[in-house]
């Protein structure tokens, strides 16, 4: 019996090495992100808070009063549903598609922490259990400020992809100075969502349903994917529930999954801002 289970659990092993193997590596990751912007008016730019490093994309052809703010999803933060990556910048730019279907002329693409970055200060607990701490929220508002000091803009629209739409949501909640909120395949209900996907809690992180209290006059629209596997819709509406005002909410179902396909229907919606 000891040695099937040896066996077994050599087997296993073996599989999950494989799957790191074919993974690509955080340069490569970086490289295909970086081929989007070749011949195009960005800057790459690492933005220093008190705490973490963040790689930023941004964009500025001429004065604005409002910039645009991406928020990344949380990237590769787990190979398995048991094996945690060792790396949790994304494989697929999905986020940096939505940027590249924004013709706003000042626009700023935010990596999440320890994404993109080799940061000494990041550990495995910054991308799964503490991924939405109030840590990493005063990180991003951090960053926030350094932007808008750089930009000398007033406002900002905030535009959060999968677990970016917490991060927007939560730095938002901590504003004055956000007039819009676009959240695509938005996880905005982050205890709902570990329970309705059997995943262990997010201890050490903010839920974003539980600090809407700033938001009920925050002009917001969500995107949902009537295909997406990861996030079910049920978060989107518990977080839509925790406003008495839903006037300044909207919301519309599109054919994508969660990593596909935005693009059009985020275009529309942007250009009307």
């Amino acid at each position: 019996m000891k040695f099937y289970i040896l066996i077994f659990f050599s087997i296993v092993i073996l599989l999950l090495s494989g799957c790191a193997r074919n993974i690509s590596t955080k340069q490569q990751r970086t490289e295909t992100l970086q081929n989007l912007i070749l011949n195009l008016q960005y800057t790459t730019k690492i933005i220093k808070s008190s705490s973490y490093k963040f790689y930023t994309i941004q964009q500025q052809t001429q004065q604005c009063s409002n910039v645009h703010i991406y928020f990344e999803g949380d990237g590769l933060a787990w190979i398995t549903r048991r094996l945690i990556s060792d790396d949790p910048t994304p494989i697929t730019p999905t986020t940096f598609k939505l940027v590249l279907q924004d013709e706003y002329p000042c626009k700023v693409y935010i990596a999440r922490a320890c994404q993109y970055t080799n940061d000494s200060q990041c550990t495995k607990k910054d991308w799964t259990s503490h991924r939405f701490s109030k840590q990493i929220i005063s990180a991003t508002n951090e960053v926030i400020n350094k932007i808008k000091k750089e930009f000398k803009n007033r406002n900002f629209i905030f535009i959060g992809y999968s677990g970016g739409a917490a991060i927007a949501s939560l730095v938002a909640n901590d504003r004055d100075d956000v007039i819009n909120f676009i959240s695509v395949a938005g996880n905005l209900d982050t205890q709902l969502w570990t329970r309705m996907k059997h995943l262990k809690p997010l201890i050490g992180s903010l839920n974003p349903a539980d600090y809407t209290s700033n938001l009920q006059t925050l002009k917001q629209y969500h995107l949902h994917g009537i295909n997406d596997g990861i996030i079910p819709f049920e978060v989107t509406q518990s977080y839509m529930k925790q406003f008495q005002n839903k006037q300044n909410i909207k919301y519309k179902k599109v054919d994508a999954t969660h990593n596909c396909c935005y693009e059009k229907a985020f275009k529309e919606i942007i250009q009307r801002k």
